[in-house]
């Protein structure tokens, strides 16, 4: 796979140090493997890998750690006393439909209903615009709060403000220059540090209704208050699928949401969980919330109309759910034929900038909704930052071109496209995604610049992944009593990756291949100890050379717990191998 294989730490370990892992062991009454992990991973003191280990509810931080949640949450409450008209502005992926379904469920709770509003991909765009501002005042809203969404729309929230609206905004993105002229802004990113930076737009939206639900008075209009911990379901499907690092805060959030997921009664989220392949009642991890329940979500926005995603999470009509479900379902099928189809020719069009740091593609003819996805695919593949480019139109610039762009570890996107702006007429997102939009005669000068800007913060031309190996082991190491102890490290994500490990000097014996096209490889490894394992590489069968019976090799892997057969057993999923160098 060309990957840079990279103990998490090479450093022998000091006997202090190794005494006080075996002291945190017992303390904690875990495996003295795992306290390693965690020392590994940074956790060095007892009381970060408790907090780490246990995520409890209790530990969640007070919504006004993030800066103006309080001021703005007042100033809601005052204009809900006053009976004034109030909608929520959100974003058309996951990440703002779920904040909206948190924001319309901690009303209704309330006994309030609010007006919810989600632009139109293809003819609104990102953000808030001028039309859909003045159609939700000419309802008679007063108060409009956004979420997901905000922190970049200077002009548009200033005509808001003419228009005698109240304006709070909830985001989580990075400021661009000059903040809105809003009544209040609550987004993390304002106040360097926060322990909330990295927090979804979801996350933030939950912050503020916490604060709002906490300070609504008690009484026959506004019922009692409403437990939060409710919507958390909402908030892990956000987070999950916004790719934040899964530590701290939204650790708690989604391993609580999963199990809220696991347990829900909601319509729409059991109809999400049965269109996707699983039972009602089924537990599902992070990576199966991601790969399998948001794409679906991410479909409405992506290929029709995210109304109805939205209606999809708070329907309490059960028909209606399966309903709204199968229509996702078959967005989603059309997103998947469409993106294999511009993949082909991202992938033909990329053979002719295979010296460029960074690849900038375009085609007028690609669908806005799926370039972000190939983007990631290009990544994958080539391991450098993509940015996909397609053409759209509006009354203002008239033909132009939008993109969407993902990045690797070692290029933070957001901070190249402030470097070359010029060329933009609009940009925004976050380290590793992020989307702009430019007119067509600009792509070239835009491509020129980028690839400088990627040069400056790498240093050369094509960086090489890394893979993070958290130990070498042996395979007298691996027991039952250890994988499931690896379990309570769920769950797995964006900084908090699935443990994986390293043998060296394996001998293979039976290999298998399968799948529809003969991509998926299994075999058996035995080490020097005589201990063997079943270990499965997905999508590598192209890697394991022939002969491979009579050569050495090393593999990084992670463990997994089999329950297919009728005794439990620990098999390897292979990550990467290599000859040994004997």
């Amino acid at each position: 796979m060309n990957c840079k294989w990279q103990l998490r730490t090479e450093q022998e370990q000091l006997p202090a140090v190794r005494e006080e892992i075996q002291k945190i062991s017992k303390n904690l009454a875990v495996s003295s493997l795992l306290v390693n992990i965690l020392y590994n991973r940074g956790y060095v003191k007892e009381e970060d890998m408790s907090f780490y280990l246990k995520a409890r509810l209790q530990d969640f931080e007070r919504p006004a750690v993030i800066p103006n949640v309080a001021d703005a949450a007042k100033k809601i409450v005052a204009s809900l006393e006053k009976g004034d008209k109030i909608a929520v502005w959100g974003d058309y992926d996951v990440d703002g439909i779920s904040s909206c379904a948190v924001v319309k469920t901690v009303f209704a709770s309330r006994n309030v209903n609010i007006r919810t509003y989600i632009p139109k991909r293809s003819s609104e765009g990102y953000g808030l615009n001028k039309k859909g501002i003045e159609k939700l005042a000419d309802e008679g809203i007063k108060t409009l709060i956004t979420v997901d969404c905000g922190i970049a729309d200077v002009a548009e929230i200033a005509y808001a403000k003419t228009l005698g609206l109240l304006v709070i905004i909830s985001d989580h993105h990075l400021p661009q220059g000059d903040l809105p002229v809003a009544d209040a802004i609550c987004n993390p990113q304002l106040e360097e540090n926060n322990i909330c930076s990295v927090m979804a737009g979801v996350g933030v939206a939950f912050m503020l209704m916490a604060e709002i639900n906490t300070l609504l008075p008690e009484n026959e209009q506004f019922g009692k208050k409403t437990s939060m911990k409710d919507v958390l379901d909402y908030v892990c499907l956000g987070t999950v699928a916004d790719i934040v690092p899964l530590r701290g805060m939204n650790r708690i959030i989604v391993k609580h949401g999963l199990s809220l997921l696991e347990t829900t009664n909601k319509a729409g989220l059991l109809a999400l969980k049965t269109i996707a392949g699983y039972n009602e009642k089924e537990k599902i991890t992070a990576g199966q919330v991601g790969f399998q329940i948001t794409p679906r979500i991410n479909a409405a926005g992506r290929m029709g109309d995210s109304d109805k995603a939205l209606e999809l999470l708070v329907t309490d009509d059960i028909q209606r759910a399966k309903e709204l479900a199968t229509e996702l379902d078959a967005y989603n099928q059309d997103r998947r034929a469409q993106e294999s189809d511009i993949l082909a020719e991202a992938l033909e069009q990329a053979e002719q900038y295979g010296d460029d740091a960074a690849l900038v593609l375009y085609s007028p003819n690609w669908h806005a909704g799926i370039i972000g996805i190939v983007a990631s695919r290009l990544v994958d593949r080539y391991y450098r930052p993509t940015i996909l480019l397609c053409a759209q139109e509006n009354e203002e610039f008239g033909v132009f071109c939008k993109g969407s762009g993902r990045s690797i570890a070692e290029v933070h996107l957001f901070e190249g496209l402030q470097k070359v702006q010029e060329h933009l007429i609009v940009y925004g997102g976050h380290a590793q995604a992020a989307g702009m939009s430019l007119l067509e005669e600009n792509i070239v000068a835009f491509r020129e610049m980028f690839n400088q800007e990627v040069l400056r913060q790498t240093g050369q031309k094509q960086c090489t992944p890394t893979l993070k190996i958290d130990m070498e082991l042996s395979f007298k190491d691996i027991n039952m009593a250890f994988v499931q102890d690896l379990e309570q490290m769920h769950p797995f994500g964006m900084r908090n990756a699935e443990p994986v490990f390293s043998a060296r000097n394996l001998k293979m014996s039976k290999q298998r291949i399968f799948g529809k096209e003969n991509e998926h490889i299994s075999f058996i490894l035995e080490d020097n100890s005589g201990k063997t394992f079943s270990c499965t590489g997905w999508r590598m069968a192209e890697l394991i050379p022939k002969g491979a019976d009579a050569q050495l090799f090393d593999a990084a892997f992670t463990l997994k717990i089999d329950n297919y057969y009728s005794m439990p057993r620990v098999v390897l999923v292979l990550k990467d191998i290599k000859l040994s160098e004997v």
